[in-house]
């Protein structure tokens, strides 16, 4: 998997439907809402480890409000690890994004999918799969696999395992 193939079918993918934010989404800023949904996208196709920054000391209102931001840590050539953010575009200070990213920690994938999840959690759930569909069925060249019931409950089963196989 060629990590721009990946960021062009993610881009492709969002919508206000996958946003944590879609009252505040648009198609100017695509990226805003996204990262949790993508950062675990991104896991799914590049592995590595999900990484969590704290938002809350943002000079920003409509920052601070969003909390927290998550991107990846995947290995690259030889190994070692490279900070991959496919939605850091949705901060339009960059300077202050770089400061904040300092503070990040890792967190594991159960944090953003724990096995019982609260209401505002299957929200999210539901987010990340229909991110994930659809990033899979630009992959596949909209592959007719994709309008078999059967073949999306089953993709959609296996996105919810723990199973590194599974996906």
């Amino acid at each position: 998997m060629e990590l721009l193939d990946l960021f062009v079918a993610i881009q492709k993918a969002w919508s206000r439907e996958t946003s944590a934010d879609s009252e505040h989404w648009s198609t100017e800023n695509p990226a805003w809402g996204q990262c949790a949904a993508t950062a675990l996208v991104v896991q799914d196709f590049l592995g590595g480890k999900l990484m969590r920054m704290n938002l809350s000391s943002s000079q920003y209102p409509e920052v601070a409000a969003m909390r927290s931001h998550y991107f990846n840590r995947v290995p690259m050539k030889f190994g070692n690890p490279e900070d991959v953010d496919f939605t850091k575009s949705q901060f339009q200070d960059q300077n202050e994004y770089s400061k904040l990213r300092r503070s990040a920690i890792m967190i594991p994938r159960e944090y953003l999918l724990p096995e019982n999840p609260l209401a505002g959690q299957l929200k999210f759930k539901a987010r990340y799969k229909a991110l994930s569909l659809e990033v899979a069925r630009i992959l596949s060249n909209n592959s007719p696999v994709f309008e078999n019931p059967i073949y999306k409950d089953r993709l959609a089963l296996a996105l919810e395992s723990n199973c590194a196989k599974g996906k």
